[in-house]
């Protein structure tokens, strides 16, 4: 029986990228593993981003990675401020309701207020689940994978960063595949050809 080193070396290749795409996604006896977006620009965003790590690992599970930190221009609509974004992914014995419920207590504890008004406002902090474990999650309080997540630049970019080849579990793309699209239709959007 022969033996195909290139072709040992090419599964070896696929298996240490499937193992580190799969790094953040490991399902230890009852754990889950829920990906979060951070967003804020009012304030000093660093220091509430410590803030809201610290409380995530005290109150939802184990920070596993996050990524740097990106920022861009209001989404939605128009404000001064830089809104400042990042992803971390998060392990946790917490189901995903209970996961959203320690969210929103903690953007309740760093200052942010929920307005009665429609539509999209400046915030001093924002704890979304973009993705929970490949659940497919909704209900009236939360939507996962997050509903427009496949159109916003501001958190594909982290997402890629981190985990650029998690399958979204409803559009079946990548996050890298899901970025390309975004990035081409906000080109065409913006006027180029």
């Amino acid at each position: 029986m022969r033996v195909d080193s290139q072709e040992i070396a090419g599964q070896a290749r696929n298996d240490e990228a499937s193992f580190k795409t799969n790094l953040f996604f490991v399902n230890t006896i009852m754990t889950n593993t829920a990906i979060l977006l951070l967003g804020a620009n009012l304030g000093n965003e660093k220091i509430l981003f410590a803030q809201v790590r610290t409380l995530c690992e005290q109150r939802i599970g184990s920070i596993a990675a996050q990524s740097k930190l990106y920022t861009s221009k209001a989404w939605g609509f128009e404000h001064e401020n830089l809104f400042y974004n990042q992803v971390l992914v998060v392990h946790t014995q917490k189901n995903a309701h209970e996961t959203l419920q320690e969210c929103l207590t903690i953007e309740n504890e760093l200052g942010r207020v929920r307005s009665q008004s429609v539509g999209y406002e400046a915030r001093v902090i924002d704890v979304d689940i973009e993705y929970f474990n490949s659940d497919v999650i909704e209900t009236p309080d939360l939507q996962v994978p997050h509903p427009l997540l496949h159109e916003r630049e501001f958190a594909l970019l982290p997402l890629c960063e981190i985990i650029p080849d998690f399958v979204h579990p409803v559009l079946g793309k990548t996050q890298r595949e899901l970025l390309t699209h975004c990035q081409k239709i906000l080109f065409a959007h913006n006027g180029n050809t």
